[in-house]
């Protein structure tokens, strides 16, 4: 059985999640441009040192998933 996981990345990853952040993350690619654009956004203000955490999980939540 875990021979076939390894053989299927798709599994693999299915299993173990993504663990890509920033513009390489998974989440990103079926987002509107104007949720990016708030996204970037909230990215600039958390490196200034603003406590986001909780608008960027609410720009997550409110995208529907395809």
């Amino acid at each position: 059985m875990i021979v076939e996981i390894f053989r299927s990345p798709e599994l693999f990853k299915a299993f173990t999640g993504s663990t890509l952040k920033g513009e390489c993350d998974p989440k990103l690619d079926k987002m509107d441009a104007k949720t990016k654009e708030k996204l970037i956004h909230l990215e600039k203000l958390e490196n200034k040192g603003f406590d986001v955490e909780e608008l960027k999980v609410r720009l997550f939540d409110q995208r529907p998933d395809d």
